[in-house]
C-alpha cells in the first residue's frame, strides 16, 4: 500500500494504520501484518528443524547403536526443543507485554 512503511513496532503498526481511511484498507493492513508474521515464524521454524537435523541427529547417527536407540534419543531431544522453544515463545511475549503496558504508563503520566 502507498505511504506505508514496513512496521517492525507497535508505534509504526498503529501509525500504519491510522494513516489508513478506509476499513477495508486497514483490513488488508491487518492481513498483510498477519501474512508476514507467518512467514517470518515459518522460517525461523524450518531453520531451527534445520539446525537440529543438522546439529543433533547427524551426531547421535554417527555415534552408532541401533536405529531403536537413536529414534528414542531423537525423539526426547526433540521434546526437549519443544520444551524450551515454549519457554522462550512465552519469555518473549511476556517481556512485550510488559514493554507495551510500560509505554502506555509512560504515554498517560
Amino acid at each position: 500500500m502507498p505511504g506505508l512503511r514496513t512496521a517492525t513496532k507497535l508505534d509504526e503498526i498503529i501509525e500504519n494504520f491510522n494513516y489508513l481511511d478506509e476499513w477495508e484498507d486497514r483490513y488488508r493492513y491487518l492481513i498483510e501484518l498477519g501474512r508476514d508474521y507467518a512467514t517470518a515464524t515459518d522460517r525461523v521454524a524450518r531453520r531451527a528443524v534445520d539446525l537440529f537435523d543438522e546439529h543433533v541427529r547427524e551426531r547421535i547417527q554417527s555415534e552408532g547403536g541401533t536405529a531403536e536407540a537413536a529414534e528414542r534419543k531423537l525423539l526426547e531431544l526433540f521434546n526437549q526443543l519443544m520444551e524450551a522453544s515454549g519457554i522462550l515463545v512465552r519469555h518473549h511475549f511476556q517481556r512485550t507485554l510488559i514493554r507495551a503496558a510500560r509505554d502506555l504508563i509512560e504515554k498517560r503520566s
